[in-house]
């Protein structure tokens, strides 16, 4: 597929360990690359990723990450009032992404739980998202982080005809090798601080992205008429 003249775009929606290797291959045959996230399952091969998308982009050849919810409406508004200092300095941002999938502990084993394929659990996988949203619509890159990650269900059971490794934990068990909840705080550029969850173990969220910013507002007597 790579080879062919007709195809211009690559978008890579396969399990993490494999990002590395189509994504380079795509951008030196001269297609665009949209990569699903997270990005690579090492910072070496983030790193070679990233330096074969700048050589690219010398031939006009494009690259970005499937962080889709910057395309949210909402989201996008956030931004541009956040940017137009519309509502004052940011202070302080909440950011969580909380899903459910995973409650069950009978829910079986998936590539998503092995972290030889998938990289990493609920912090790669859904946090990634809050973390960028956060990023992108305060304008602000966090520069320091503190945090936790558990892994709640430790062992999955096998689903027929599983080629994976199987684990000693049990008959028709598998270890589970990603976190299942991550939380952690952070500061931004400038100080302002922010707090962030993952999780796949929130009952009765389904998919629930959610992002807050506490601004220091403007006097209201200082602002022109009509804002």
């Amino acid at each position: 597929m790579i080879a062919r003249d007709d195809v211009d775009v690559v978008d890579i929606v396969t399990p993490g360990d494999s990002h590395a290797e189509l994504a380079i291959a795509a951008l030196a045959a001269g297609k665009h690359v949209l990569c699903e996230k997270p990005l690579a399952n090492s910072v070496a091969e983030a790193e070679a990723m990233a330096d074969a998308a700048a050589a690219a982009a010398g031939s006009g050849v494009h690259a970005m990450v499937g962080f889709t919810y910057r395309r949210v409406p909402a989201v996008t508004l956030m931004r541009d009032l956040i940017g137009e200092g519309a509502i004052g300095r940011v202070v302080q941002v909440r950011a969580a992404y909380r899903q459910d999938w995973l409650v069950d502990p009978q829910v079986p084993m998936a590539w998503r739980l092995k972290k030889e394929h998938a990289g990493s659990g609920s912090l790669g996988d859904i946090g990634a998202h809050a973390i960028d949203t956060a990023q992108f619509v305060t304008g602000l890159r966090l520069t320091e982080v503190a945090g936790v990650i558990e892994t709640i269900a430790k062992r999955r059971p096998l689903p027929d005809g599983w080629d994976g490794p199987a684990e000693d934990v049990g008959p028709g068990f598998g270890e589970v090798t990603v976190d299942d909840v991550a939380m952690f705080t952070g500061r931004f550029e400038g100080g302002a601080l922010g707090s962030f969850e993952a999780t796949r173990f929130a009952t009765g969220r389904k998919n629930a992205l959610t992002i807050e910013a506490a601004m220091e507002f403007h006097d209201a007597f200082e602002r022109p008429p009509g804002d």
